[in-house]
């Protein structure tokens, strides 16, 4: 599994894609992105449609305060790891992939 950056969308100082495998064999993507010396930690969690791309920018000003950041793509959410990034994925822009991975 990935995490899909673009140069408009920067992957956080440090991020790892993680594997998550449920107790049924699903496989979930997640990310975790750790200071040197964290604060705390902020857990990340997207509603319907989201993807881990889609909160790089936050992800990056909690890093920027001290903050370790981590967060999955929920069931059924997300970008597949298969799945080309066609699009810039920020705060202010839609993601047009995310409409046909979660069948709307």
């Amino acid at each position: 599994m990935i995490l899909h950056p673009t140069p408009e969308n920067l992957l956080p100082e440090g991020a790892e894609c993680l594997e998550i495998v449920t107790r049924d064999k699903v496989r979930l993507r997640a990310m975790r992105a750790i200071p040197q010396y964290p604060r705390g930690t902020f857990v990340i969690v997207g509603g319907r449609g989201d993807y881990l791309e889609r909160y790089f920018e936050t992800s990056r000003d909690l890093m920027a305060r001290g903050f370790a950041v981590a967060s999955v793509d929920l069931l059924g959410q997300g970008v597949p790891s298969d799945s080309p990034v066609t699009a810039t994925a920020t705060r202010s822009k839609a993601f047009p992939a995310s409409k046909k991975i979660c069948g709307r």
